[in-house]
């Protein structure tokens, strides 16, 4: 099961109900779980705002990532299958942005064959006309959906968000409030500095306080039976195993060895580990 799980992609592109493609989960993805990064071609926000009508040639759709630093991600040129993904007022997907690079994950269980959604609330500078509204109305079904992919108000400066650019010169770049600032909701998980998650695997717990683990990282670190143990987490974060959040305070298994491991900043939630049986009761 595990090698299928591997072997198989973890989201597909086709179409969609809610609008033109869609992005859809090939395999069960948990809650806070790094789906992928959006990728594309990096241009200054200057350079775009001056060239609007190359970026704006499709109403109401838009493929670019703000970053924060001035510049924005253009899925449509060098992008992956996240510019793909479409909006939705209860979203099961959120963004984060890490070293000017963004990074979707799945805001709650996301089961096989759902779409994955971001919200994109989107903002335009002035009066929004029945125009405008009508040109970004919502179809993602939702029972509480707000039948705009508009936001009510502009987010604070220093949120990083997708934006409009828009050759009609009655839409202004905009951007969407629904990505936070990594303060607000601690750090993001190990995988993202490379956005490959590693392979993990609790081979045995062998006593309370002490769990075996294979763990592969491609092109950083094999351990084959690494001995992890348990302790109080020194900071927030997440469970490489089940990807839940971890606060500091909370037990989990971290790995032991002198020189330190390179993973030695991972941790996997006691909570995770709890239904194996122990090897000494064994």
């Amino acid at each position: 099961m595990q090698s299928d799980k591997l072997s198989s992609p973890r989201f597909v592109v086709r179409r969609s109900s809610i609008h033109g493609r869609g992005v859809f989960a090939n395999q069960d993805i948990c809650a806070a779980e790094l789906v992928s990064e959006y990728k594309g071609a990096r241009l200054r926000w200057q350079d775009v705002v001056e060239h609007a009508s190359q970026y704006g040639m499709t109403p109401g759709h838009t493929f670019l990532f703000d970053t924060g630093d001035g510049t924005v991600i253009d899925g449509a040129s060098g992008g992956n299958s996240m510019r793909w993904m479409n909006h939705a007022c209860e979203p099961n997907c959120k963004a984060y942005v890490s070293d000017a690079r963004v990074f979707i994950y799945a805001l709650r269980h996301v089961n096989r064959g759902e779409e994955l959604t971001i919200d994109y609330a989107l903002v335009v500078d002035g009066t929004q006309t029945p125009e405008i509204r009508e040109l970004y109305r919502c179809h993602c079904g939702s029972p509480h959906c707000r039948g705009t992919m508009l936001g009510k108000s502009s987010p604070p400066e220093d949120h990083t968000s997708m934006r409009l650019a828009a050759a009609d010169e009655t839409v202004r770049p905009g951007i969407a409030p629904f990505p936070r600032d990594l303060e607000a909701d601690g750090p993001l998980p190990t995988a993202a500095a490379g956005f490959e998650p590693p392979e993990v695997h609790v081979l045995e717990r062998r006593s309370a306080t002490t769990i075996i683990v294979a763990w592969h990282e491609a092109a950083r670190c094999h351990y084959a039976e690494q001995l992890w143990i348990r302790k109080k987490a020194a900071l927030d974060g997440y469970c490489a195993l089940s990807n839940v959040r971890v606060r500091a305070g909370d037990l989990v298994f971290v790995p032991k060895g002198n020189p330190a491991p390179l993973n030695h900043t991972a941790c996997i939630a006691e909570k995770a580990v709890s239904a194996l049986p122990l090897e000494e009761e064994a």
